[in-house]
């Protein structure tokens, strides 16, 4: 809000001062149609009224570019579409018809941005199998993108395999999450009996124990936007503290849109782990809707930053808007991290995964294909 607010007292001062200049008149006449992108918080200017968007709820404007992830209709002076903040209104989040072993890591995540699973989430048995795949992927890709013909840095990338920064590797497989969530703790194995989550869990035979969690953070129609792993060779140095995606609105806290569910296959800790700045999800100069500022208030002061110790199978869970990074690995082994992108079922990242930006694939050999189905038949036996 408070951006909001200095944005548009700069753009009426520029109105006011009236510059003694030859280009005076044309910047008045220029800043009578300026609107204000409530997103990003910066002006929308003057130009083709297909960069525009309106929202039909509470009728605020926005760049087009903006809010691109969501489906918009034509209009005769601007596209028309529902900005996230009314789709959050009409729609409270979370649901809170969930048990109570549910909520306590519902209210620990809407306070921190994270939370970490107290216990390991792959069944352990089936730890070494997950290993030795992952390490086969890594095998699979790297010798396709060596044996490539028509040569592609591993700057650019590639949409299934690309270099995150030196010494980080991240390769994207859509199917992977089917592969994983056969070997996952079950909610049904801690007790949970929840047919209506149960039901909702597709090509699943055992509702995984995160599901009921995220189900009730995102809601029930939620979708898997993205999955794969990511590697950290030893020796590679600290990432910079990012976010995954921007806040979807310049004057609102809203409620969380997405989340990272990262599973490791070793020991994560401080020699080679993540660390995060817990609550960054929220920015104080904005305002709460009911929803979060119970929860926002919980948190009292607290670590600036926080590094999960995380055993192999175990989980975290967090939040795009959440600040963090990938610390340098340490040790002397590789650091293979399974990551699963959950979204609302509206919601598109147009930017990790576009298209656009990653739009050659890297061609894997039918011997692979051949070695996926035979760790699939293993993961269910």
């Amino acid at each position: 809000m408070v951006k909001l607010v200095v944005r548009k007292s700069k753009i009426a001062s520029d109105k006011t001062t009236e510059r003694r200049d030859e280009f005076a008149p044309e910047a008045e006449i220029a800043t009578q149609d300026d609107s204000i992108c409530f997103l990003c918080a910066d002006r929308i200017r003057c130009h083709h009224w297909r960069a525009k968007a309106k929202c039909t709820g509470c009728q605020r404007m926005y760049h087009r570019s903006c809010v691109a992830f969501l489906p918009a209709t034509e209009d005769k002076k601007h596209m028309t579409m529902l900005c996230p903040a009314c789709r959050f209104l009409d729609c409270p989040q979370p649901n809170y018809r969930h048990p109570t072993e549910v909520l306590k890591p519902v209210s620990s995540f809407l306070r921190d941005g994270f939370y970490v699973f107290p216990s390991t989430v792959l069944i352990p048995e089936k730890l070494a199998t997950i290993t030795s795949f992952v390490t086969a992927l890594f095998e699979e890709h790297w010798r396709a993108f060596k044996s490539q013909s028509d040569v592609r840095s591993m700057t650019k990338g590639f949409s299934n395999f690309r270099r995150r920064s030196p010494g980080r590797y991240e390769m994207v497989f859509p199917w992977l999450y089917e592969f994983i969530s056969r070997m996952a703790v079950s909610s049904e194995r801690k007790g949970g009996k929840n047919k209506k989550v149960k039901q909702q869990c597709d090509k699943v035979k055992a509702c995984p124990i995160w599901m009921p969690i995220l189900q009730c953070l995102l809601g029930e129609k939620l979708k898997l936007l993205a999955s794969g792993v990511f590697l950290a060779m030893p020796g590679a140095k600290n990432q910079p503290f990012h976010t995954d995606g921007p806040a979807l609105s310049a004057e609102y806290n809203l409620p969380c849109h997405a989340i990272n569910l990262f599973i490791p296959l070793v020991d994560a800790g401080e020699l080679n782990g993540t660390q995060i700045q817990p609550g960054s999800q929220y920015d104080p100069n904005k305002e709460t809707i009911v929803s979060i500022k119970t929860a926002q208030a919980d948190r009292k002061g607290g670590e600036k930053y926080i590094i999960p110790n995380v055993a192999a199978g175990g989980a975290y869970i967090f939040d795009y808007r959440v600040r963090h990074r990938g610390l340098a690995n340490l040790t002397d082994v590789q650091r293979p991290c399974l990551y699963f992108t959950f979204t609302t079922d509206w919601f598109a990242d147009t930017d990790n995964f576009s298209m656009k930006r990653y739009s050659k694939e890297l061609e894997l050999s039918p011997d692979f294909q051949r070695l996926q189905s035979s760790y699939l038949k293993a993961c269910s036996d």
